[in-house]
Order: structure tokens, then C-alpha cells, then sequence
């Protein structure tokens, strides 16, 4: 075929761009949970990062609900959440949590599972920015004792945990 005939074909600088950025985008919705936790929970002194693949967000209960999982500082501090989803509107917000661990408006359950010997929750919230296949927030636990701790995430869903 004459060279007036041949279809262009990208440079080498254009090829390996589109491969590089093909690469990105496939591991995009994948790649580990991120965030960082610092503050005190009672005497537990908590300054770390999240545990990048034991922290991940999934759907609950038919798509009408939001399971949170949250481990910090090698697990030190391990969260679980369940979280109300209506059907109309976006979890994006700020949210009061429940000083019981108890429901407290859409958020149906927050429990921090460790440590275990801590003072007990008197005031928090929890922001939830972003929602789809990353889920990005924060949170704040203020605690009897005067310990404060304050906690960033970007999470990743689990969609092997869908559904439980």
C-alpha cells in the first residue's frame, strides 16, 4: 500500500500516553481505602494511617442501606457502621453520631469495636463528601474523658460484601 494510503498510526510518545492512562483508569475503582486517624481515644493515643484493604464501604440490606468498615493504625481502632440510603437523595452531609451507638437519623448504627476499654462517646459527626464508587468523608468522636479524635477516609467499595 503507498504511503499516501497508510492510516496514521500515533507516535511513541501518543502510544504509551494512551497505555499509561488506559492503566489508570482500569485500576481506578480498585485501589486500596485510604485516610488518616490522630487524636486520643481515652488513653489510647491513635496517629496513623488507614489499613489500606481492611477498610471498604458496600451496600446493605437491598441497596437501602450502607455498611462502613473502618480500621486505623494497624487496626488499632476498628469502626463498623450501618447508615440509612434513601431512595431520592445522596448520603452527602454531616451527620451527629450517636452517643449510644445506637440509630440517630440516618445513621442506624456506629460501633467502635477497638479498642475495647474507652470512654464512653458524648459528641461527633460524620461528613460524607463524595459517593459512587469511592466513598470520601470524615469523622469527630469527642469522649467522656475529654479525649478527642478526628479521622479522614477515602474507601473503597466491596462489592463482594454487597447485600450482608
Amino acid at each position: 500500500m503507498p504511503a499516501a494510503m497508510r492510516p496514521a498510526l500515533p507516535t511513541r510518545p501518543v502510544a504509551a500516553f494512551l497505555v499509561v492512562a488506559s492503566m489508570l483508569l482500569v485500576g481506578c475503582g480498585s485501589s486500596d481505602s485510604s485516610g488518616r486517624c490522630s487524636g486520643r481515644l481515652g488513653s489510647t493515643v491513635l496517629d496513623g494511617t488507614i489499613v489500606p484493604q481492611g477498610a471498604n464501604w458496600h451496600f446493605a440490606a437491598n441497596r437501602t442501606e450502607m455498611a462502613l468498615l473502618l480500621r486505623y493504625v494497624n487496626s488499632v481502632l476498628r469502626i463498623e457502621a450501618r447508615f440509612d440510603l434513601p431512595e431520592e437523595a445522596s448520603p452527602a452531609g454531616t451527620y451527629p453520631l450517636p452517643a449510644s451507638g445506637n440509630a440517630a437519623g440516618r445513621i442506624l448504627s456506629w460501633e467502635v469495636k477497638s479498642p475495647s476499654q474507652r470512654p464512653a462517646l458524648v459528641s461527633g459527626e460524620l461528613v460524607l463528601d463524595d459517593f459512587g464508587d469511592r466513598l470520601t468523608g470524615s469523622f469527630v468522636m469527642e469522649q467522656s474523658d475529654g479525649s478527642r479524635l478526628s479521622c479522614d477516609f477515602d474507601l473503597r467499595r466491596d462489592e463482594t460484601l454487597e447485600g450482608s
